[in-house]
């Protein structure tokens, strides 16, 4: 754990820089929905909810690159960013 804690100062920019590389899925949904869950969803609707979802995880992945530079946030980022992603997790596992 004192490992982590020594390099959370880059170790959040990074996992920040690889969670914003899902602004893929807001530019092109279909392709990112193949990439990312072997599956895709047609329609406009579909195409909208998983453009959000692009830009919500994009917005994870800033707020963890803006957490690493302000301490005072840091905490409150990363539970945000876990719980995301443990509940992302946890439906891909339930379908």
């Amino acid at each position: 754990m004192k490992l982590i804690t020594k390099h959370i100062k880059w170790i959040m920019p990074v996992s920040g820089a690889l969670t914003c590389a899902m602004f893929y899925a807001a530019l092109s949904p279909q392709a990112a929905l193949l990439s990312t869950l072997g599956a895709f969803v047609s329609g406009p609707l579909a195409e909208i909810v998983v453009r959000n979802w692009g830009a919500l995880i994009t917005l994870l992945g800033a707020m963890l690159i803006y957490g690493a530079f302000r301490p005072i946030h840091r905490t409150r980022i990363i539970a945000v960013a876990t719980s995301s992603k443990m509940i992302f997790t946890g439906l891909v596992l339930v379908i």
